[in-house]
Protein backbone atom coordinates (compact mmCIF):
# COMPACT_ATOMS: atom_id res chain seq x y z
CA UNK A 1 0.00 0.00 0.00
CA UNK A 2 1.25 3.04 -1.36
CA UNK A 3 0.69 6.99 0.08
CA UNK A 4 -0.31 9.54 -2.32
CA UNK A 5 2.07 12.40 -2.37
CA UNK A 6 -0.34 14.92 -1.26
CA UNK A 7 -1.06 17.62 1.19
CA UNK A 8 -4.85 17.68 2.11
CA UNK A 9 -4.07 18.91 5.49
CA UNK A 10 -2.94 22.12 4.15
CA UNK A 11 -5.88 22.18 1.94
CA UNK A 12 -8.52 21.68 4.42
CA UNK A 13 -6.97 23.76 6.70
CA UNK A 14 -6.30 27.27 4.58
CA UNK A 15 -8.09 27.27 1.57
CA UNK A 16 -11.17 28.72 1.00
CA UNK A 17 -13.54 25.95 0.65
CA UNK A 18 -11.28 23.46 2.69
CA UNK A 19 -11.85 25.84 5.50
CA UNK A 20 -15.46 25.55 4.92
CA UNK A 21 -15.09 21.96 4.80
CA UNK A 22 -13.71 21.10 7.60
CA UNK A 23 -16.18 23.37 10.13
CA UNK A 24 -18.86 21.80 9.11
CA UNK A 25 -17.26 18.15 9.62
CA UNK A 26 -15.66 19.61 12.95
CA UNK A 27 -19.43 20.50 14.59
CA UNK A 28 -20.47 17.27 12.81
CA UNK A 29 -18.18 15.52 14.83
CA UNK A 30 -19.08 17.52 17.53
CA UNK A 31 -22.53 16.69 17.57
CA UNK A 32 -22.06 12.72 17.92
CA UNK A 33 -19.19 12.05 20.21
CA UNK A 34 -20.21 14.34 22.74
CA UNK A 35 -22.23 11.48 24.32
CA UNK A 36 -20.18 8.40 23.57
CA UNK A 37 -17.98 7.22 26.46
CA UNK A 38 -14.86 4.34 26.91
CA UNK A 39 -11.32 4.10 27.77
CA UNK A 40 -9.05 4.94 24.67
CA UNK A 41 -9.72 7.41 21.48
CA UNK A 42 -7.64 7.38 18.30
CA UNK A 43 -7.58 10.06 15.78
CA UNK A 44 -5.64 9.50 12.45
CA UNK A 45 -5.61 11.82 10.31
CA UNK A 46 -5.14 16.21 10.33
CA UNK A 47 -2.44 15.81 13.01
CA UNK A 48 -2.65 19.90 12.91
CA UNK A 49 -5.97 19.76 15.01
CA UNK A 50 -8.34 17.81 17.35
CA UNK A 51 -11.46 16.83 16.70
CA UNK A 52 -12.53 15.16 19.95
CA UNK A 53 -13.24 18.57 21.74
CA UNK A 54 -16.50 18.01 23.53
CA UNK A 55 -15.70 14.07 24.21
CA UNK A 56 -15.83 12.53 27.34
CA UNK A 57 -12.48 9.72 26.66
CA UNK A 58 -9.20 11.14 28.60
CA UNK A 59 -7.19 8.83 27.38
CA UNK A 60 -6.87 10.23 23.69
CA UNK A 61 -4.20 9.18 21.06
CA UNK A 62 -3.28 11.25 18.02
CA UNK A 63 -1.47 9.66 15.32
CA UNK A 64 1.32 12.46 13.92
CA UNK A 65 1.41 13.61 16.89
CA UNK A 66 1.52 11.38 20.52
CA UNK A 67 2.26 8.06 17.62
CA UNK A 68 4.49 7.74 14.76
CA UNK A 69 3.61 5.24 12.56
CA UNK A 70 1.45 3.85 9.48
CA UNK A 71 -2.04 3.60 9.39
CA UNK A 72 -1.39 0.19 7.79
CA UNK A 73 0.45 -1.00 11.28
CA UNK A 74 -1.07 0.67 14.33
CA UNK A 75 0.71 -0.53 17.21
CA UNK A 76 -2.57 -0.95 19.35
CA UNK A 77 -3.90 -4.74 20.65
CA UNK A 78 -6.55 -6.09 19.09
CA UNK A 79 -10.21 -4.62 20.52
CA UNK A 80 -8.64 -2.08 22.24
CA UNK A 81 -9.85 1.72 21.25
CA UNK A 82 -13.48 2.51 21.59
CA UNK A 83 -13.62 5.32 19.47
CA UNK A 84 -11.93 5.92 16.32
CA UNK A 85 -11.82 9.52 14.36
CA UNK A 86 -10.07 9.75 10.79
CA UNK A 87 -10.77 12.76 8.84
CA UNK A 88 -9.56 12.54 5.43
CA UNK A 89 -7.27 9.93 6.07
CA UNK A 90 -8.08 6.93 4.25
CA UNK A 91 -8.16 9.50 0.16
CA UNK A 92 -4.20 9.23 1.01
CA UNK A 93 -3.52 6.14 -0.19
CA UNK A 94 -3.89 4.02 -3.24
CA UNK A 95 -5.61 0.55 -1.36
CA UNK A 96 -7.24 2.08 2.04
CA UNK A 97 -8.60 -1.21 2.60
CA UNK A 98 -5.12 -2.37 4.70
CA UNK A 99 -5.99 0.62 7.10
CA UNK A 100 -9.77 -0.61 7.13
CA UNK A 101 -8.95 -3.65 7.86
CA UNK A 102 -6.50 -2.56 10.64
CA UNK A 103 -8.76 0.25 12.12
CA UNK A 104 -11.52 -2.53 12.72
CA UNK A 105 -8.62 -4.93 14.16
CA UNK A 106 -8.17 -2.26 17.00
CA UNK A 107 -11.28 -1.16 17.82
CA UNK A 108 -13.64 -3.11 20.50
CA UNK A 109 -16.79 -4.69 19.87
CA UNK A 110 -19.73 -2.34 19.62
CA UNK A 111 -16.94 0.81 19.31
CA UNK A 112 -17.66 3.71 17.24
CA UNK A 113 -15.37 4.33 13.83
CA UNK A 114 -16.37 8.11 12.61
CA UNK A 115 -14.71 8.46 8.72
CA UNK A 116 -15.02 11.67 6.49
CA UNK A 117 -13.73 11.87 3.03
CA UNK A 118 -13.56 13.63 -0.28
CA UNK A 119 -16.98 12.70 -2.44
CA UNK A 120 -16.03 11.47 -5.74
CA UNK A 121 -18.98 12.64 -7.37
CA UNK A 122 -18.81 16.24 -6.23
CA UNK A 123 -17.51 19.47 -8.49
CA UNK A 124 -14.60 19.03 -6.20
CA UNK A 125 -13.67 16.27 -7.86
CA UNK A 126 -13.84 17.09 -11.71
CA UNK A 127 -11.90 20.18 -10.62
CA UNK A 128 -9.44 19.18 -8.22
CA UNK A 129 -6.43 19.73 -11.00
CA UNK A 130 -7.34 23.76 -10.20
CA UNK A 131 -6.70 22.53 -6.88
CA UNK A 132 -2.82 22.60 -6.39
CA UNK A 133 -3.01 20.15 -3.32
CA UNK A 134 -5.35 17.65 -4.25
CA UNK A 135 -4.76 16.41 -8.05
CA UNK A 136 -3.64 13.31 -6.85
CA UNK A 137 -6.00 12.67 -3.96
CA UNK A 138 -7.89 9.52 -4.63
CA UNK A 139 -11.83 10.60 -4.49
CA UNK A 140 -13.70 7.54 -2.70
CA UNK A 141 -16.83 6.57 -3.90
CA UNK A 142 -19.18 6.26 -1.34
CA UNK A 143 -21.29 3.26 -2.42
CA UNK A 144 -17.29 1.25 -2.75
CA UNK A 145 -16.66 2.42 0.88
CA UNK A 146 -20.06 1.71 2.23
CA UNK A 147 -19.12 -2.09 0.50
CA UNK A 148 -15.96 -2.12 2.29
CA UNK A 149 -17.19 -1.16 5.40
CA UNK A 150 -19.89 -4.04 5.44
CA UNK A 151 -17.25 -6.77 4.75
CA UNK A 152 -15.18 -5.63 7.65
CA UNK A 153 -17.97 -6.41 9.87
CA UNK A 154 -18.62 -2.70 10.53
CA UNK A 155 -22.73 -1.53 10.78
CA UNK A 156 -23.32 1.67 8.81
CA UNK A 157 -25.53 3.84 11.97
CA UNK A 158 -25.32 7.33 10.62
CA UNK A 159 -23.74 10.05 8.06
CA UNK A 160 -24.25 13.09 6.45
CA UNK A 161 -22.91 15.64 3.47
CA UNK A 162 -20.97 18.88 3.48
CA UNK A 163 -20.78 21.82 1.54
CA UNK A 164 -21.88 21.93 -2.23
CA UNK A 165 -20.19 25.08 -3.21
CA UNK A 166 -17.83 24.95 -6.79
CA UNK A 167 -14.54 24.90 -5.85
CA UNK A 168 -13.52 28.95 -5.85
CA UNK A 169 -10.68 30.14 -4.91
CA UNK A 170 -12.23 33.16 -3.91
CA UNK A 171 -14.51 34.08 -0.45
CA UNK A 172 -16.69 36.39 -1.76
CA UNK A 173 -17.42 34.10 -5.19
CA UNK A 174 -17.88 30.91 -2.48
CA UNK A 175 -20.56 33.30 -0.70
CA UNK A 176 -22.40 33.91 -3.73
CA UNK A 177 -22.93 30.89 -4.36
CA UNK A 178 -23.34 29.67 -0.35
CA UNK A 179 -27.64 28.87 -1.31
CA UNK A 180 -26.51 25.59 -2.71
CA UNK A 181 -25.40 24.68 0.84
CA UNK A 182 -29.10 25.39 1.48
CA UNK A 183 -30.71 23.26 -0.79
CA UNK A 184 -27.88 20.69 -1.23
CA UNK A 185 -29.34 18.01 1.40
CA UNK A 186 -32.43 18.30 -0.40
CA UNK A 187 -31.65 18.35 -3.85
CA UNK A 188 -28.57 17.72 -4.52
CA UNK A 189 -26.87 15.39 -1.78
CA UNK A 190 -24.82 13.00 -3.60
CA UNK A 191 -23.15 15.93 -5.28
CA UNK A 192 -21.62 17.24 -2.02
CA UNK A 193 -17.91 18.05 -2.01
CA UNK A 194 -17.30 15.93 0.99
CA UNK A 195 -19.27 12.92 3.24
CA UNK A 196 -18.95 11.47 6.50
CA UNK A 197 -20.19 7.92 8.00
CA UNK A 198 -20.43 6.90 11.83
CA UNK A 199 -19.96 2.83 11.86
CA UNK A 200 -20.33 0.66 14.86
CA UNK A 201 -18.15 -3.17 14.88
CA UNK A 202 -20.21 -5.46 14.98
CA UNK A 203 -19.95 -8.50 18.17
CA UNK A 204 -19.82 -12.17 17.11
CA UNK A 205 -22.11 -14.09 19.25
CA UNK A 206 -20.44 -17.43 19.28
CA UNK A 207 -23.70 -20.22 20.06
CA UNK A 208 -22.52 -23.27 21.40
CA UNK A 209 -23.71 -26.26 19.50
CA UNK A 210 -24.69 -29.37 21.81
CA UNK A 211 -23.97 -32.59 19.61
CA UNK A 212 -26.73 -35.59 19.88
CA UNK A 213 -24.76 -38.83 21.19
CA UNK A 214 -24.43 -41.26 18.52
CA UNK A 215 -25.65 -44.25 19.95
CA UNK A 216 -24.30 -46.44 17.63
CA UNK A 217 -20.58 -45.52 18.63
CA UNK A 218 -21.31 -46.53 22.66
CA UNK A 219 -19.54 -49.79 23.30
CA UNK A 220 -22.58 -52.68 23.37
CA UNK A 221 -21.33 -53.97 26.71
CA UNK A 222 -22.32 -50.58 28.17
CA UNK A 223 -25.19 -50.61 26.76
CA UNK A 224 -26.37 -54.04 28.24
CA UNK A 225 -25.66 -52.92 31.61
CA UNK A 226 -27.27 -49.71 31.45
CA UNK A 227 -30.69 -52.02 30.67
CA UNK A 228 -29.86 -54.44 33.52
CA UNK A 229 -29.76 -50.92 35.76
CA UNK A 230 -32.70 -49.55 34.76
CA UNK A 231 -34.34 -52.83 34.94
Amino acid sequence: MKSIDTNIDNWLLYSVLGREILSKERQFYSNNIDKLFGIYSLQIGLPEINVFQGNKIVNHYHIGVDIFCSGRYLPFTDNSIDLIIMPHYLEQHNDYKYVLNEVTRILTPNGVLIISCFNSQSLLNLRRKSQRRLDKVNFINLSELKSNLINNKLSIIGGKFFSYCPPFHKASRLKKYNFLNKIGDRWLPTFANSYALICRKNVTNINSIKLKPNLRNINPDLRTVSKCQNN
